[in-house]
């Protein structure tokens, strides 16, 4: 008898579609008439479980041109991104082969050209828990390499290398502290070629090199008490990240690092860049405050508030306006509840000097099965240096209501309430959920200000067969369905 791990085409979907049509479009701050183009789309996703430690995928996003995915309401994305890759999976160890390339689809004066990766290479490996002798804990090994390549009238090229190692340790004492101790040390080579850097200088052919070392701690004390009603919890958080200072005017392309944004999910993070070519370095102290009120019937209610502070003034990494350009960083906070189906959130983000609100966004969702409402409202600052280069401030209101058990009517506006302000978009449409098939049809008209006609009247109709694709389901019934 013979058995094994199963091998075959996991999943595979794919959406496309075509029209002739025409549009306008900019190039260079002039616009462009296209007349009775042929236009169309392609996005499929292929995943390939070879055996039990290796997979292969493809995702592929891809359209004509920049107006064709917001036009058709195919695709919000500012940038469509197309990835091939393999992953292997052994125990806790992990590795991965991707090449990715990306299409800009945002209407910029100035166009941006996108790079394509060729390839990148990611490993990790770690080990067991306690595996370390005498000081207990588990190593990590992280190796990485970057091949990045922008074709066109500037070329440039960017081969980056990564080797990181470290030890990490939770602890807990008798009083009831808990601590996470990680300790690491990375090193990275760039390799560049026709690079502008933050400075203005031009890099050809130039290398350089980036040692890092540092220990991040981060402790919290959990207290919690029972009342009759309720369960009450208050946890004091802080955090000691020590490292040394870096020469910030090294000649080190920016790439994966410049979409800075502070919030309580990366309050506690020992690097609060998103990516690996920024690196936030001196010693800094962080700390918080969490809450909350979990009802023993049903809901809860829990809250956050926490900030940094940097132990040396000058050298701050950061741009102005990211939350984190000043010696006290900005104070983020949260309140967010849960009741049944209904549920809230909002966060703020405060000056330290002043504490006047540089970002807040508020987001309710009430669900009652057969009618629901759905609100977001979005304020922040511009950030220097950035694509954010101007204040924002946006709503957005929806909702639905099931005439009957698989007919759904939703409407829904978008308005913009900052520098340009107006109606962005306004919606309104009804659905039909049956066993085996699903179709829609939508009426919507776009009002921005891209250069493409998108505000004009749209009417959209969509199909789903259950299956192949598009199928959805009715999320209020009274009685169930029988099965295709």
């Amino acid at each position: 008898m013979h058995s094994g791990a199963s091998v075959g085409l996991t999943l595979l979907q794919i959406n496309f579609g075509g029209t002739s049509s025409d549009y306008t479009h900019t190039i260079g701050g002039t616009e462009f008439k296209e007349t009775d183009e042929l236009r169309g789309h392609v996005m499929a996703t292929a995943l390939w479980d070879f055996n039990d430690k290796w997979r292969f995928g493809a995702d592929v996003n891809w359209a004509s041109d920049d107006e064709y995915m917001d036009q058709y309401d195919f695709s919000s994305d500012d940038v469509l991104t197309s990835d091939l890759y393999a992953e292997r999976f052994d125990g806790r160890n992990y590795g991965t082969l991707r090449f990715l390339a990306f299409k800009d689809t945002r209407k910029l004066e100035k166009q941006v050209d996108q790079p394509e990766i060729l390839p990148e290479i990611y490993a990790s490996f770690q080990g067991n828990p306690d595996s370390v002798p005498l000081i207990g804990g588990s190593w990590y090994v992280d190796t990485s390499y970057l091949g990045l390549r922008r074709n066109g009238t500037d070329a440039q090229e960017l081969d980056r290398i990564g080797l990181g190692a470290g030890w990490k340790r939770r602890l807990m004492s008798e009083t009831g502290v808990v601590s996470d101790l990680d300790i690491s040390a990375y090193q990275d080579a760039y390799f560049v070629k026709n690079f502008t850097d933050k400075n203005g200088r031009r890099l050809d052919n130039e290398q350089e090199t980036r040692f890092f070392p540092q220990i991040h701690a981060v402790s919290s004390l959990p207290l919690v008490r029972d009342f009759s009603a309720y369960q009450a919890r208050l946890e004091p958080v802080v955090a000691l990240t020590l490292a040394p200072e870096l020469d910030n005017d090294l000649s080190i392309p920016n790439e994966d690092s410049q979409d800075v944004q502070l919030d309580i999910d990366g309050l506690f993070n020992p690097n609060r860049f998103p990516g690996r070519d920024g690196l936030e370095d001196q010693s800094r102290v962080t700390y918080g405050l969490r809450s909350g009120l979990h009802f023993l019937d049903e809901g809860q209610i829990n809250a956050f508030l926490g900030q940094s502070y940097r132990f040396k003034q000058d050298g701050n990494p950061f741009l102005a306006g990211s939350g984190l350009d000043n010696r006290s960083s900005d104070v983020v906070g949260s309140i967010g509840g849960q009741y049944g189906s209904h549920h809230f959130d909002y966060r703020f983000q405060l000056d330290s000097r002043h504490l006047n609100s540089g970002r807040y966004e508020f987001d309710v969702n009430l669900d009652w099965q057969r009618y629901g409402l759905d609100a977001q409202y979005l304020f922040a600052k511009s950030i220097d240096g950035t694509e954010f280069d101007a204040s924002r401030e946006q709503a957005s209101l929806s909702g639905f209501y099931y005439i009957a058990n698989n007919w759904r009517t939703n409407m829904g506006l978008v308005r913009d309430f900052g520098e340009n302000a107006g109606l962005r978009k306004a919606f309104a449409g009804i659905d039909h959920y049956d066993q085996c098939m699903s179709w829609g049809l939508t009426a919507q008209r776009n009002l921005t200000d891209s250069t493409s006609n998108d505000s004009e009247l749209e009417i959209l109709f969509r199909l789903g067969l259950k299956n192949i694709g598009e199928f959805k389901e009715s999320e209020w019934r009274s009685n169930a369905s029988p099965s295709c």
